[in-house]
């Protein structure tokens, strides 16, 4: 392949990644659009930016919140928060339909959608696609 190609496409990865996350947190836009967004380009792979470390002020303001115990996440696994937030959006799921009952709303970290939406503004303002849980 011609080099000069490849610098056009490397320029052209780099203007996406700029507009991308500019887009992705404007929030003018309705936020069910930016995830989707989100969610199609992290899944597609197109938009991978891992960071050895997840801080979330939401999640962590739970005392008894844990990578591991909440999510199963391993030592050194990685996670996209695309991930992260369909487990909760699951969770909420089955603690709100009473035919699940091994699953309540007290066990649930996020307990109402607002909460889970709060969740996602803070991920897509972080600027990355999940992470990798090494601490």
């Amino acid at each position: 392949m011609d080099l000069e190609i490849l610098k056009d496409r490397l320029q052209y990865k780099i203007e996406f990644d700029a507009d991308f996350s500019f887009c992705i947190k404007k929030q003018s836009v309705p936020l069910a659009k930016r995830w989707e967004l989100f969610e199609f380009a992290v899944e597609k792979k197109l938009f991978v930016n891992i960071n050895s470390y997840a801080h979330s002020k939401i999640l962590e303001s739970n005392p008894n919140f844990s990578w591991y115990d909440d999510f199963n996440i391993e030592r050194r696994e990685t996670n996209t928060f695309v991930n992260i937030i369909d487990m909760l959006e699951d969770k909420l799921a089955d603690a709100l339909d009473p035919a699940y009952t091994w699953t309540t709303l007290d066990k649930c970290l996020c307990k109402t959608v607002e909460e889970i939406n709060a969740l996602k503004e803070e991920f897509l303002a972080s600027g990355y696609s999940g992470f990798t849980y090494d601490w």
